[in-house]
C-alpha cells in the first residue's frame, strides 16, 4: 500500500500491528491456553449425544414406537456440527501446541484425542443407518425385538463409560469389556427369533458400532476384531 506523501500515520499503524502480533505470540507461547481441555469438552459433547441417540431407539424399538425412532433418526442428522466442533478444537489445540514450547508434551494426547474423534464420527454414521434400519423395522411391523432393545441400551451405557473415562485421570481400556458385554450380547440372540430385513441390518450395525468404539479406546482395527472373534470363545 502507497501512503499519501509526508503521511506517517500508515506506516505507524503497520508497526503497531507488527508489535501487537508478536507480543501475542510471546503470550501464547509462555502462558499458553490448555489445548485439550476444549477438545475434552467437545469429545464429552458428541459422545453424549451417540449415547442418547442410542439410547432413544432402544426405546424406539422396545415400544414398537415409530414416532419416536423418527425422533431419533432426526437427532441422529443433526449431530454433525458437534462432530465438526470437535473437529475444530483439536485445530485449535494442535496450534497451541506448535506455538508453545511448554506443550508439546501434550500432543500425544491431542492424538489420542484425534483418534477418538474419527472413530466417533464413523460409530454415528453407523448409528445412523441404524437408526433408520430401526424405523423402517417399526413401519413394516417387523417381529418385536425387545431383546434387541436392550442390547442398544447396553451399547448406550457402554457409549457413557467411554465418556466417563475422558478426564485427566481416565483409563479408556476400562470401557472396552462393557462393549464386548454388547458383542457377546447380541451374538446369543442369534437364532433365539426370526429378524425382519431390516433388523438383520440393525445387528450388523450395532457390531460395526461396536468395532468402532473399541478402537476409540485406543485398540488399532486389527485388535478390535480380534478381541470380538474372542469374545465368541468366551462365551
Amino acid at each position: 500500500t502507497l501512503l499519501p506523501p509526508g503521511d506517517a500515520g500508515g506506516l505507524d499503524r503497520c508497526v503497531d500491528a507488527l508489535i501487537g502480533g508478536t507480543a501475542g505470540l510471546l503470550m501464547a507461547a509462555v502462558l499458553p491456553s490448555d489445548p485439550v481441555g476444549p477438545v475434552r469438552r467437545e469429545a464429552r459433547a458428541l459422545l453424549d449425544e451417540l449415547s442418547a441417540v442410542l439410547a432413544e431407539t432402544g426405546d424406539a424399538l422396545r415400544g414398537r414406537d415409530a414416532e419416536a425412532a423418527s425422533a431419533a433418526l432426526a437427532r441422529a442428522r443433526a449431530s454433525q456440527p458437534l462432530i465438526d466442533e470437535l473437529r475444530g478444537a483439536l485445530r485449535g489445540g494442535r496450534e497451541v501446541t506448535r506455538v508453545s514450547p511448554l506443550m508439546r508434551r501434550r500432543r500425544r494426547v491431542l492424538g489420542k484425542f484425534a483418534e477418538l474423534a474419527e472413530r466417533t464420527d464413523y460409530a454415528m454414521r453407523n448409528t445412523r443407518v441404524l437408526v433408520r434400519r430401526t424405523y423402517t423395522a417399526l413401519c413394516d411391523d417387523e417381529p418385536p425385538a425387545p431383546e434387541l432393545a436392550d442390547v442398544l441400551g447396553e451399547l448406550a451405557t457402554a457409549v457413557e463409560v467411554l465418556t466417563d473415562q475422558l478426564g485427566r485421570d481416565g483409563d479408556r481400556t476400562r470401557a472396552r469389556e462393557p462393549v464386548l458385554d454388547v458383542v457377546r450380547h447380541a451374538r446369543a440372540l442369534e437364532g433365539t427369533f426370526t429378524p425382519g430385513p431390516s433388523e438383520v441390518v440393525i445387528e450388523a450395525q450395532l457390531r460395526s458400532i461396536a468395532l468402532d468404539l473399541l478402537q476409540a479406546t485406543g485398540m488399532t482395527r486389527p485388535e478390535a476384531l480380534a478381541a470380538m472373534r474372542g469374545s465368541r470363545e468366551d462365551e
